[in-house]
């Protein structure tokens, strides 16, 4: 009896099987069609008489670094096991990223921080696609207490899109230009007139 057949019979997946072999799992699955092996509906429960490919200590982990961000991709090459297993653990049990996975912290293309807020979060009315917001919006938000309204902007004073800190962050209503504030090197006076 070869090692696959046997992996099979005592509960290893088609999937996890073609992954550490190199082939697709259609391709195992015939194999063991072949050796007269009778194939497990898909979708079969990783409970009763399989064996487990991960402890109940593994699955918990997956689970806490999945809602941290990392991708079922990451974790299964962390367990050593397909990302097949991974999914199967972890649907129903929490809310499966779709398409791109989301990070806390991204840039976006125009160069600012973008970050994932919490659909219960008090500031969530200002999430956008993905339930992501810029983060130099959060931040003035938090600073007064409410979500900011679409019509208002918020300015970084030295120029630098990443740079985050409350000090640097000038709530402006409407639409502002590109560029940095200027204020006297000497005073601090925003008064400042071409000579």
């Amino acid at each position: 009896m070869d090692e696959v057949v046997r992996r099979y019979e005592e509960g290893a997946f088609t999937t996890d099987l073609a992954a550490e072999y190199g082939v697709v799992h259609t391709t195992v699955a015939n194999h063991l069609r072949k050796r007269g092996v009778e194939i497990r509906k898909r979708g079969h429960d990783l409970v009763g008489p399989t064996k487990r490919l991960l402890s109940d200590q593994q699955i918990e982990e997956a689970r806490r670094r999945y809602k941290k961000g990392a991708t079922s991709r990451e974790i299964a090459r962390g367990f050593g096991v397909s990302h097949g297993t991974v999914l199967r653990v972890l649907r129903g049990s929490v809310d499966l990223r779709r398409g791109k996975p989301t990070m806390e912290k991204t840039i976006t293309s125009s160069g600012y921080v973008s970050v994932r807020i919490d659909e219960d979060d008090p500031m969530a009315p200002m999430r956008r696609k993905y339930g992501r917001v810029l983060e130099h919006r959060l931040v003035v938000a938090r600073e007064i207490g409410r979500p900011l309204l679409p019509t208002e902007t918020v300015h970084h004073r030295n120029g630098n899109r990443q740079d985050n800190r409350p000090e640097n962050l000038e709530l402006r209503q409407g639409r502002h230009g590109n560029g940095q504030g200027w204020c006297c090197a000497d005073c601090g006076s925003r008064n400042v007139v071409a000579c």
